[in-house]
């Protein structure tokens, strides 16, 4: 499933290539256009320019005259791509805005969560938005107000953060990795965790984030950028999907478990 990292990707080259664009035509599946939104939302946006993105955790957000918000969820193996606009196949795209300049923005596989269309007052009370948790990039994500978020709780880290209403945006991928690097346990109890560790974990958290971006997110499933070509993040990956293999730090074969029904990769030397 697309992370901060990929949606962070896609909010910014949203900003940067769809700003200005105007909405010709808002096109979907007929069996769910219903479900984007209103129709009188669905009618107003054409003739609107997109006049910026955002993101809350997974999801990508787009902005419409600064009055209608298109909130896009692109679940596990979603894709958001800009493309020129030569037809519509709605077996692969459910759901695409037409722009103006014969370009067109398709969303693929993007199951049960299609984008919706809210007006911007309306943004924060969108119930897969009001009740996600401090955002996993955010400032506000302070050491001490992650300290406040594991006291009293129990049950293994790796689960806690991948809470989207703990931490948003957080998932299988980059959870990995952050207790890799803070050579902690997948499976450990939360409440075993000494503060030297605690302190390890939210240390981890924003360079592990901002290296995912900067390879251009991990494209181990489906993930791509909006011009179609894929992130590389998973190709310098420590532990994620590398059972079998050496540990690139101490040469020890990288193991998998179970955690809450997700796979966790780790290190069984650098992470008693």
């Amino acid at each position: 499933m697309p992370e901060i990292p990929e949606i962070e990707i896609l909010r910014r080259e949203c900003q940067e290539k769809l700003a200005g664009k105007r909405v010709a035509a808002l096109v979907a599946r007929p069996s769910i256009k219903h479900r984007l939104g209103t129709e009188q939302a669905c009618g107003a946006l054409v003739g609107m320019r997109v006049s910026g993105a955002g993101r809350r955790g997974k999801m990508l957000i787009l902005r419409f005259d600064d009055r209608l918000a298109m909130v896009v969820h692109l679940m596990l193996r979603g894709q958001a791509l800009l493309l020129p606009d030569n037809g519509f196949d709605f077996a692969v795209s459910p759901v695409g805005v037409i722009f103006d300049d014969k370009t067109r923005l398709e969303f693929r596989q993007v199951g049960l969560r299609i984008p919706q269309l809210v007006v911007k007052e309306g943004l924060d009370a969108l119930p897969e938005i009001a009740r996600l948790g401090v955002d996993a990039l955010s400032p506000d994500l302070t050491l001490e107000r992650f300290l406040s978020m594991l006291e009293g709780r129990r049950g293994a880290i790796k689960a806690l953060l991948m809470d989207q209403g703990v931490i948003a945006g957080l998932g299988n991928t980059y959870t990995n990795e952050i207790l890799f690097a803070a050579h902690v346990h997948p499976e450990r109890d939360i409440r075993t965790l000494n503060p030297e560790e605690i302190e390890a974990i939210h240390r981890s958290i924003l360079p592990i984030l901002q290296r995912g971006i900067e390879l251009g997110g991990s494209s181990a499933e489906s993930f791509l950028h909006l011009d179609g070509s894929p992130g590389h993040f998973h190709e310098h990956a420590y532990v994620f999907r590398r059972e079998g293999q050496p540990c690139r730090q101490c040469g020890a074969i990288i193991q998998r478990t179970e955690v809450g029904g997700r796979s966790a990769f780790f290190c069984p030397k650098c992470q008693r």
